[in-house]
């Protein structure tokens, strides 16, 4: 993953509370929620 497909995650609220649960250990669409 590239810097620019990184900050495009992150840029928006939303996204940056998925990538987060990802990043901790989520790995169904219920914990991501």
């Amino acid at each position: 993953m590239d810097a620019r497909t990184l900050v495009g995650l992150l840029s928006e609220p939303e996204r940056l509370r998925v990538v987060a649960a990802l990043a901790l250990g989520a790995s169904t669409l219920t914990a991501v929620a």
